[in-house]
């Protein structure tokens, strides 16, 4: 099942996370030649994680988020007793010219059933991600731009915490959390090109939904190879420094001393190898002595 939410709520900064999440959960409850709905914190929790059972901060995070979304009229209380509410939906309908991104409802339920603590957060973040998804009228330098139409993104860590209303930090894990999960894929890539007005950039990463992996792969492989005046001298030094990085690791795995900001280099170094090699991973307990936890 796929949810079509509604983008103006999505990136509205005034409602909470926990409003946000429970919004996701109201959409998932009724069907959309309803006017109205009935349900009830219950409900929503066993539509998003699959159980009977309602834990006391889903609990909280659900009545708040409810009593938040009426506070803003995103949705209209008609009737209630207890618990069970009867709501007015007419506002979170989606009209012809509004902007909406598209879920997978089974993405909801993975997260909402994951072991990661702050999942409302997660969850908002994974649908602005989705929202910043390029369609073909954004792509006018690359070959068949139907092939990648709302399949994929490329907009900088800077932007994502700006229209999720988060810190740099907070969108590095939760890109990570993600990718733990399975929901999305992300093609890095160390390499600079220059602008037309002479500035040298680096490339932004390029993501897009896990099952895609093939086709976000293909296209920052096309994307990368526009832009290649600077790609041979940057892989170069890209090459030598991992190679450098790597030799010192051994050395320091053979008892050689290094400064702190040299230990910091390779740990990070290494930090991203494992990730991307787990079968391969190298033993990190040369790092105990320099206060790094393993």
């Amino acid at each position: 099942m796929k949810l079509k939410l509604k983008k103006e709520i999505i990136e509205n900064r005034s409602l909470s996370n926990n409003a946000i999440m429970t919004y996701v959960g109201i959409t998932s409850c009724y069907k959309r030649d309803f006017d109205f709905v009935f349900l009830n914190k219950n409900m929503i929790n066993s539509y998003m994680t699959k159980k009977i059972y309602i834990s006391k901060k889903f609990d909280e995070n659900i009545r708040s988020g409810i009593k938040e979304l009426l506070d803003q009229k995103v949705i209209i209380c008609n009737d209630k007793v207890g618990s069970d509410y009867y709501l007015g939906l007419q506002n979170i309908q989606l009209e012809d010219n509004d902007k909406f991104i598209f879920i997978d409802f089974a993405d909801v339920q993975t997260i909402m059933t994951s072991s990661y603590k702050g999942k409302s957060n997660l969850l908002r973040f994974y649908v602005c991600l989705l929202g910043t998804f390029i369609s073909k009228n954004h792509i006018k330098d690359i070959r068949d731009p139907d092939k990648y139409n709302n399949i994929l993104g490329m907009m900088s860590q800077d932007y994502l915490a700006e229209i999720a209303n988060i810190s740099i930090h907070s969108v590095i894990e939760y890109i990570k959390e993600l990718e733990k999960l399975e929901l999305i894929y992300v093609s890095r890539c160390a390499l600079k090109f220059k602008e037309q007005s002479g500035k040298v950039k680096k490339h932004n990463n390029i993501y897009g939904r896990y099952e895609n992996k093939e086709l976000i792969d293909e296209f920052a492989n096309i994307r990368f190879s526009m832009y290649d005046d600077l790609h041979t001298t940057q892989k170069t030094k890209v090459v030598n420094n991992a190679r450098s990085l790597i030799q010192k690791y051994n050395y320091l795995r053979g008892g050689q001393e290094y400064d702190k900001k040299t230990v910091a280099a390779i740990y990070e170094y290494v930090c991203k190898y494992n990730e991307k090699y787990p079968k391969k991973a190298k033993d990190m307990g040369v790092f105990e002595k320099y206060g790094y936890k393993v």
